[in-house]
């Protein structure tokens, strides 16, 4: 009777335990999204600067935005109640950009009309809160320039090469 009231004990305390590093690992894991994202400014002056004077199909000035890449491989945008972070980005095609909501607001991806690549299509479907995120393959080159339906004069691009 003693053993099973001590096996019972020390499951009942192997439980609580693990219910707590799952609660810390998910707690630490949404509080790291920053973390992903090493925010450089001098790379995006750049990138500003790049977007705003290539126009050509010169490819060799054109470099991807490496400081916004997270630890997973894929590009991280952050939405803020401020706007988009970066608010110009380059990426090579194929790449996928994660856009992470970090807003009060509701966000909701939309791209721009542009016939020549139907982005029109890969507008978000549904708006998410705060903590949620959407993530797209950018397959077609040339100039993506997005905004958050919920918030339409938030609008930054996405320079595909």
């Amino acid at each position: 009777m003693k053993n099973s009231k001590s096996v019972i004990v020390l499951i009942a305390i192997l439980i609580v335990a693990v219910i707590f590093y799952v609660y810390l690992s998910s707690k630490t894991n949404n509080q790291n999204i920053d973390s992903e994202v090493i925010e450089n400014s001098e790379v995006v002056k750049e990138l500003q600067t790049t977007n705003n004077t290539n126009t050509g199909t010169d490819t060799s000035t054109k470099s991807e935005s490496k400081s916004y890449i997270g630890i997973d491989g894929i590009y991280v945008v952050r939405y803020t109640d401020q706007g988009f972070v970066p608010s110009s980005i380059q990426i090579a095609k194929g790449k996928s950009i994660r856009f992470v909501n970090q807003s009060s607001k509701g966000m909701r991806i939309f791209f721009e009309e542009q016939n020549e690549n139907g982005k029109k299509e890969f507008n978000q479907p549904e708006t998410v809160a705060n903590g949620s995120t959407y993530t797209m393959s950018f397959v077609n080159g040339g100039l993506w320039i997005y905004y958050n339906n919920t918030f339409p004069s938030h609008k930054a691009n996405i320079l595909v090469y």
